[in-house]
């Protein structure tokens, strides 16, 4: 994207009036412009020390109001959201000069969707989610090597079921925010935040 294109003004007359339809759009700009992991998100969750942690995980889908994505239900991030469902989302692409911030609770998503997306994904990815104890200690590489081949060799020649421990979460936006990046810093920031449940309040923010 030239330099002139990604500091375009950003008007709120710009802007679609509901927040998951402005996201669609600047979600399809990434998919066409964004050449490596445009579905990159950081998810930031609180621990049991009120400290908070953030990591990157994959948007594997979105539809109003759920933003969703798969983990091991007793790695860190799932502990922290089942004591703290409150999170946050931040996608930022550079290329784009362009970066969009969620907020909402997070709730696990339905068997089925979490079925439905198990069945997506290849095969080795299948066999790690079973052989790691995600967050868990472990003693060294080789030993995640070993697990690996166990699972191998128990569903060899078989479809491999999703672990009872793997599913999907899916976070429930409440309120959003929409940062276009302005020449000399000076940035173009809106928050949406909602009045009743199909009414945004667009807001335009200092940068």
């Amino acid at each position: 994207m030239d330099t002139q294109s990604r500091f375009q003004r950003l008007q709120k007359s710009d802007l679609d009036p509901n927040p998951f339809e402005q996201f669609q759009k600047w979600w399809l700009i990434a998919q066409q412009q964004v050449a490596l992991y445009p579905e990159f998100m950081i998810l930031n969750t609180v621990d049991e020390r009120d400290y908070p942690q953030s990591r990157v995980v994959l948007l594997r889908g979105f539809k109003s109001p759920y933003f969703q994505f798969f983990t091991n239900y007793n790695s860190n991030k799932s502990t922290e959201l089942q004591k703290h469902p409150k999170a946050s989302l931040l996608f930022f692409w550079k290329e784009l000069g362009k970066q969009i911030r969620i907020l909402g609770q997070v709730t696990p998503c339905t068997e089925m969707d979490s079925d439905n997306y198990w069945n997506t994904r290849p095969r080795e990815s299948q066999i790690h989610a079973w052989a790691s104890a995600q967050s868990a200690p472990i003693a060294d590489y080789e030993t995640l090597l070993n697990n690996v081949k166990a699972i191998e060799e128990k569903f060899k020649g078989t479809p491999i079921p999703r672990p009872p421990h793997w599913g999907g979460l899916q976070l429930e936006a409440e309120s959003f925010e929409f940062w276009q990046e302005g020449e000399f810093r000076l940035h173009h920031r809106f928050t949406y935040t909602k009045t009743s449940p199909q009414q945004w309040q667009i807001t335009r923010l200092n940068p």
